[in-house]
């Protein structure tokens, strides 16, 4: 599942866990969340809404 961000990449695209064990999923979303959880201890937060973020990429997409 991905989601469009400002600039033409996508504010997440998330592992496919189909086929995982609850164990290898577990270890492929706490790799992939982990740079996001240092982001946010960094302070490095949007302050967009989701609406915000919604309308932009649709705008982007000539939607």
């Amino acid at each position: 599942m991905a989601f469009a961000a400002e600039g033409g990449g996508f504010l997440f695209q998330a592992p496919a866990l189909d086929g995982m064990s609850e164990e290898e999923a577990f270890s492929a979303l706490a790799d992939y969340l982990q740079p996001r959880i240092e982001q946010a201890r960094r302070g490095e937060l949007s302050t967009k809404s989701v609406g915000d973020i919604r309308r932009e990429a649709r705008e982007q997409a000539g939607q």
